[in-house]
């Protein structure tokens, strides 16, 4: 059994008394007493460590030898296109310091903390199990986690820290195993807020580990950057019921204040495309579904600016036309499926360029083709 962990003098958190290091300086056990304990891996180094991942100890042994560690973290800009500021009763919130473009990359940030949801704790370590993970982390480190909204009265059952968890949490996914999601938490992108009509839309980038912000349509200068934590597919009382269980908030924003009567169509078109959504199985539609319908739906996605919902529409569209031998309608389909593509990933995502390299053009020329062309006006936009 490995010696007993001690943080550094200037820790805001400290190791449990159950902790012990292991052979591996960057690792350590969390509960010695357990057959199969958790396991928190600190990088880049156990000096430095600006990252904890927390999962069983074969896993992180794995994750500990990728060669992506050895790569720098891409700096941020010399011009951040964001600033985060207080919000008012929301807290902390993320601004547009200058026009951002539809498609333009807002931040792309490797996360602090990372874990798998389903790990052993011993019934004694809720609250030290959590403060263990932040205590070898780096002072900017734990301050930039631990500052996080926590929408959860603690307990003895949940901690402060588990709180800001699942008050804040991204799935993430490592590059050897994309079936397996974890839990994330950034310091910067946790900040932006909810709307049920998002400006941004939030992506992992798995060959990099890193968590990625993309604007989804153009974003004012001083407007607030939104992304969705809810399924956006639903009527406003049953969004507003999941963010008050979730995070303990009810939602005001353009899309759940609407006036009467488009309050009540805002619903039809969302649910309808919820329940349409239900009916379609890995990106294909059912055969009773006509290509006409799925171009319906596209266009009531469009009309709530519900981008990943058009996408996923437009893919199984693809796939419909690819079944029924229509090479025109496949050709338009994918055409509209790159451009929500690009919405939700940005126009620096690697099928975006592939796609545009296949068609003789480099990302940038089929960005602005799709701009010229009419796509602007009849892309997804918020209320």
């Amino acid at each position: 059994m490995g010696e007993r962990v001690v943080a550094r003098p200037n820790s805001k958190f400290q190791f449990s008394d159950v902790c012990r290091h292991t052979d591996d300086s960057r690792i350590i056990s969390a509960d010695y007493r357990l057959s199969f304990p958790a396991h928190f891996l600190f990088l880049p180094s156990a000096e430095n460590a600006t990252l904890v991942i927390i999962d069983a100890l074969p896993s992180v042994d794995v994750i500990s030898d990728f060669r992506l560690w050895e790569n720098p973290i891409r700096p941020p800009p010399l011009e951040p296109a964001f600033v985060i500021r207080e919000v008012g009763d929301k807290g902390m919130g993320m601004f547009a310091t200058r026009p951002i473009a539809r498609g333009e990359p807002i931040i792309c940030e490797r996360p602090t903390l990372v874990l798998h949801d389903r790990l052993s704790v011993h019934k004694d370590q809720h609250h030290a199990f959590y403060e263990s993970a932040l205590a070898g982390l780096s002072p900017d480190a734990q301050t930039a986690i631990s500052t996080l909204r926590n929408a959860h009265p603690e307990t003895p059952e949940l901690s402060r820290i588990r709180g800001i968890i699942y008050t804040n949490c991204l799935a993430v996914y490592f590059p050897h195993d994309t079936s397996r999601a974890f839990s994330a938490l950034c310091g910067q992108l946790c900040r932006a807020n909810h709307s049920c009509a998002p400006n941004a839309h939030y992506s992992p980038v798995v060959d990099t580990f890193e968590c990625k912000l993309s604007a989804m349509r153009a974003i004012a200068e001083g407007e607030e950057i939104t992304m969705a934590y809810a399924n956006v597919a639903a009527s406003t009382a049953e969004r507003r019921e999941c963010l008050l269980e979730r995070y303990k908030f009810e939602c005001h924003c353009t899309a759940c204040d609407l006036p009467e009567p488009q309050a009540t169509e805002s619903d039809r078109r969302r649910t309808t495309i919820g329940a349409s959504l239900g009916r379609i199985n890995d990106g294909g539609v059912q055969e009773s579904v006509s290509i006409a319908r799925v171009k319906d739906l596209i266009k009531l996605a469009e009309e709530e600016g519900m981008v990943e919902e058009a996408w996923v529409l437009s893919m199984a569209g693809m796939r419909y036309a690819q079944r029924h031998n229509d090479r025109a309608e496949e050709l338009g389909m994918e055409l509209q499926k790159m451009n929500f593509m690009r919405m939700l990933e940005g126009n620096d995502a690697d099928e975006f360029g592939a796609f545009a390299k296949r068609k003789g053009l480099s990302a940038e020329e089929l960005m602005k083709i799709f701009e010229v062309v009419g796509r602007e006006d009849g892309a997804c936009r918020s209320k």
